[in-house]
């Protein structure tokens, strides 16, 4: 009977561990370290809000939106995003390190961006634009049995942007600091091994590259939220 008994401890004992080291691995926003070498992926739309200052009125804007990360030794992991509704492209990739406090982790890095957008597919236009940029940030979340909350707080740092019509360079922008972001995310099971990750990122850019159709020509900074919902796998 005490065998029995030391065997239900142990086999509890693990089941906590696996539940511990399975939530992690199902998700994409949350900071907490991913298993070695464990890639996660989020893929859904993304629906961004145009401010009036460069529309007529406020315009919805969807595009193609993929998340995702991989798991690196020593709480290090890769984190990045891949955007396009087919005239405007972002793709963003880099490190983060993150240390678990209990239910809550917080988590620190920087993200390199490539942004590319083009305008042939209507009659009488021919321009495109491309930028470098970066993202440092911080992240913090929180596990909950069901779900797990997770906020990040990110700057928008330009390094080089290159407009041009036909052949020509119309308009060149170096170094500055655009603006930034606040992302708030909750992710939970939705069925089986798949699960859902909800969210919205408030934005506060001189340049939102979303808008760069608009050919946005001032530096003052607009507010717009960006809705995103996605599986992940």
């Amino acid at each position: 009977m005490r065998a029995y008994f030391v065997f239900l401890i142990c086999l509890m004992a693990a089941r906590s561990v696996v539940a511990q080291e399975d939530y992690r691995n199902h998700y994409v926003f949350a900071p907490d370290p991913l298993n070695m070498f464990t890639a996660n992926m989020s893929v859904g739309l993304a629906l961004t809000i145009l401010p009036q200052p460069l529309v007529e009125s406020e315009v919805p804007l969807p595009a193609l939106d993929v998340r995702y990360r991989v798991g690196l030794p020593l709480h290090l992991g890769l984190v990045g995003r891949a955007s396009s509704n087919y005239a405007s492209t972002l793709v963003t990739l880099g490190p983060m390190w993150s240390v678990e406090l209990t239910r809550i982790t917080v988590g620190g890095g920087v993200k390199a961006g490539l942004f590319y957008g083009h305008l042939t597919f209507l009659e009488g236009f021919n321009t495109s634009v491309m930028g470098v940029l970066a993202y440092p940030f911080v992240t913090a979340g929180i596990r909950f049995d069901a779900c797990t909350i997770s906020a990040t707080l990110e700057a928008e740092v330009l390094a080089h942007q290159r407009r041009r019509v036909e052949d020509i360079d119309v308009r060149a922008s170096e170094r500055s600091i655009h603006g930034g972001s606040l992302t708030l995310a909750i992710e939970q099971p939705f069925w089986k091994q798949t699960h859902i990750a909800l969210g919205v990122t408030l934005t506060y850019s001189s340049n939102p590259y979303q808008a760069w159709l608009a050919f946005n020509t001032f530096d003052d900074r607009l507010f717009y939220p960006e809705l995103f919902a996605g599986f992940i796998f």
